[in-house]
């Protein structure tokens, strides 16, 4: 068989291709709202940094791990003392360490809650009423007109709900960040827990992810089409339309999602199946932070 041989054109490699008139298109005001806020719930919702080894939570009960992070959160909503709260913010961490959750996965996730609370603690210190200050004349920083006072109190106060914030957060974090979907939502449904929470839970957590796709396929059809970049106004205005157009589409898809289940037999209730029984360990969870929940009510 005779040999085919290719000419030398073909066979130089002196160095990469080049492709000219080509470029990337920019990204707009738009375009990075979007991808920003799909990749924040994405994040917040279905975390991909989960734990790959196993730890202290990994190896308790689904339902005695979802009950007992439940415990935590309501001790941070209890206690009235910015120690207290710092200790049981300790505790979280402490329980992070040995379940071998990354503290900067943690951090990501917390940091958006302490950033909400501090811009509510900012109030705390402006003296609206004006003229002198209303805190036994204490003196402040003239800013607009009015006086931004610092005293003990109002930085006690602030603080109290900082450190309150990170410890019912913090928890919640943890266990996202050391669970599975799936057992998630049995640990929930071991719980006294109605079955149409579990339910309204699950559905709104697989279909914002539906409703992202969409977001994302349109804007990224708008882009694909364009040749002159739009400015600020129009993607504000043609994001408004969408966002419309968005409530519409899910109201849809939810009414022919129920109508579908119906007709299968669906009843309200998810099914899975039969959980094993409680073990030793999952029995100590459960009375160590049942015996932090009730300290947390004495103080």
């Amino acid at each position: 068989m005779a040999q085919v041989r290719l000419p030398e054109w073909l066979n130089g490699t002196k160095g990469p291709a080049r492709t000219t008139g080509l470029m990337r298109p920019r990204r707009g005001f738009l375009e990075k709202n979007i991808e920003g806020v799909s990749f924040l719930v994405r994040e917040m919702v279905a975390p991909r940094v989960r734990s790959p080894h196993k730890g202290l939570l990994q190896s308790i009960d689904q339902r005695a791990r979802v009950g007992g992070t439940l415990l935590l959160v309501l001790s941070g909503a209890f206690i009235e003392e910015v120690g207290p709260l710092a200790g049981l913010l300790v505790l979280t961490l402490v329980l992070a360490l040995l379940s071998s959750v990354s503290f900067s996965a943690l951090f990501k996730r917390v940091l958006p809650a302490l950033i909400l609370a501090a811009v509510v603690a900012v109030p705390l210190f402006f003296d609206l009423i004006g003229g002198q200050a209303s805190d036994g004349g204490t003196a402040g920083v003239e800013v607009l007109g009015y006086r931004v006072v610092f005293t003990v109190e109002r930085l006690g106060t602030a603080g109290l709900l900082m450190t309150r914030v990170a410890a019912m957060v913090t928890p919640v974090a943890v266990l996202l960040l050391s669970t599975r979907e799936s057992d998630l939502f049995k640990g929930l449904q071991g719980l006294p827990v109605p079955s149409f929470f579990v339910t309204a839970l699950f559905m709104t957590f697989r279909y914002v992810f539906v409703l992202l796709k969409v977001v994302e396929d349109t804007s990224l059809s708008r882009r694909a089409r364009t040749i002159d970049p739009s400015r600020l106004g129009d993607a504000q205005r043609w994001f408004a339309s969408r966002a419309g157009l968005l409530v519409e589409r899910s109201l849809r898809s939810s009414r022919e999602v129920a109508m579908a289940m119906s007709s299968r037999g669906f009843t309200g209730r998810i099914r899975t199946l039969k959980p094993n029984g409680l073990k030793a360990r999952d029995y100590l969870w459960i009375g160590f932070v049942s015996f932090v929940f009730f300290i947390s009510i004495g103080l």
